[in-house]
């Protein structure tokens, strides 16, 4: 028998370090609106800790800066 757990009340422990490469990590698929979103609630959830976190995005995934792919 499984139990549900309420979403809203889900409350992970990471540490900031954890958190600052979670977020990172998720930088990498930017290009993806679903992980932009998830990004950017993480990244102001980190606010709200006082967590800072660099931001990273890619400009124009899957191309370089130059725009050669």
């Amino acid at each position: 028998m499984s139990q549900q757990i309420n979403i809203a009340e889900l409350r992970p422990f990471v540490s900031a370090k954890d958190l600052g490469m979670i977020i990172s990590a998720i930088g990498l698929y930017s290009h993806r609106a679903d992980y932009r979103d998830l990004q950017e609630r993480l990244q102001h959830q980190a606010g709200v800790w006082g967590v800072s976190t660099p931001v990273r995005s890619i400009p124009n995934f899957p191309y370089d800066a130059k725009g050669n792919s």
